[in-house]
């Protein structure tokens, strides 16, 4: 659900390949784009648009281009493409039985393996396939699962037998049901440790960009991987990296090898929130989180993306935030002094890509308990504390 403006940003950085610090304001991002595209042929890609309030705009924009330029637009909102006047739509179909098997038999095979050294469990392997009707995204989470399984009949049966094949804990959800249902049969079987990390995750937006650094310094700093929890001869932060590698193989993180970055699927980030329960806090309404009060919400991310309808007073109400995550130049209005006052339980506070941010307030050194703070592209004047 991109914002207009955001948007524009995002395009504009694609053209000049670099981050526009100068632009700001929706006309002035129009003009730009508008010299920058006339004439020239394009092809823009908008991946997974839930609504299609800023296509108008975005339309009579793309209209400067050469002929033969062309928009590709991915949506599952059948309202989407009813409301955009599109010239072709090719509907997703989804994978013929042949299919299904040729892509889970990928997933499960390990290094140096053969499909047929899966003779023994191919006949409960195809039946745990017809479970997932033909959807990518389900082959791949239990495929990646069974991975992990020795290649015993008992053991596949567990799965194939699994109540998760009927979970329905998301109640308004039911077009993602069998998506769901696999990865909450996937999630049952990783350990503890992992099962923090993953719905950690869920606190950033969907579809945000996150970093195995940025994401490893995290979870040590929330306690979720400790010294006597590290692995043999590793440290907390390798240990990190190897959980997220294994989340990677669970294929219950995206890894983007080009970009050197990770995403959470968004029917996976559902999940995550889902078993967070009442700890995020949720940035489009700070009154109140999904499931309860804001006084219980633990995990706080707030982006440019929320910018427009996010009043930064209202933080002060989440007094047990253990992560607050302020990203996107948002400190030049917020009152952060006042804010950080209040985040007496506080462990990792998130500041980067706040260019307007020249000092951080003495209330800083009064957060005891913090054990993270990520300063990082930040203009400052004088030394931070």
């Amino acid at each position: 659900r991109p914002r207009l403006q955001q948007l524009f940003e995002q395009i504009l950085e694609q053209l000049k390949k670099k981050r526009e610090k100068n632009i700001t304001g929706l006309e002035a991002l129009n003009l730009e784009i508008m010299k920058r595209l006339k004439g020239k042929k394009f092809l823009l890609v908008i991946d997974d648009a839930w609504d299609y309030d800023w296509w108008s705009e975005l339309n009579g924009l793309l209209q400067q281009g050469a002929l033969g330029s062309r928009v590709l637009i991915t949506t599952r909102k059948e309202e989407v493409k009813v409301k955009i006047d599109d010239v072709y739509v090719h509907p997703m179909k989804c994978l013929s039985d042949d299919e299904s098997w040729c892509l889970f038999v990928n997933k499960v095979l390990r290094r140096d393996e053969t499909e047929e050294e899966l003779d023994r469990v191919k006949d409960v392997g195809r039946h745990v396939v017809k479970n997932c009707k033909g959807l990518p995204l389900a082959l791949s989470v239990v495929g990646s699962l069974l991975k992990q399984k020795e290649r015993k009949i008992s053991d596949w049966e567990k799965v194939k037998n699994s109540p998760f094949w009927k979970w329905d804990g998301i109640v308004d959800n039911d077009e993602n049901k069998e998506i769901l249902s696999t990865i909450a049969l996937s999630y049952m079987n990783l350990p503890f440790p992992l099962k923090r990390c993953l719905t950690y995750c869920s606190m950033y937006p969907k579809d945000y960009p996150m970093y195995k650094e940025d994401l490893a310094w995290l979870w040590v700093a929330e306690g979720f991987i400790t010294e006597k929890e590290a692995l043999p001869e590793e440290t907390e932060i390798c240990t990190a990296h190897t959980y997220l590698d294994m989340l990677v193989g669970c294929s219950l993180v995206q890894f983007n090898s080009d970009l050197k970055l990770y995403k959470l699927h968004d029917i996976v980030h559902d999940f995550a929130s889902y078993m967070r329960l009442n700890e995020n806090a949720n940035p489009s309404n700070l009154s109140l989180t999904a499931r309860t009060s804001p006084s219980q919400a633990r995990f706080l991310c707030i982006t440019n993306s929320h910018e427009s309808h996010v009043d930064g007073t209202q933080i002060n109400q989440h007094t047990k935030l253990r992560t607050l995550v302020l990203r996107g130049d948002l400190c030049r209005t917020y009152p952060l002094a006042s804010i950080l006052s209040n985040l007496k339980w506080l462990r990792v506070l998130d500041l980067s890509d706040n260019f307007h941010l020249q000092v951080l307030p003495e209330t800083l050194g009064d957060l005891v308990f913090l054990k993270n703070n990520n300063s990082a592209r930040i203009n400052f004047k004088t030394k931070k504390p």
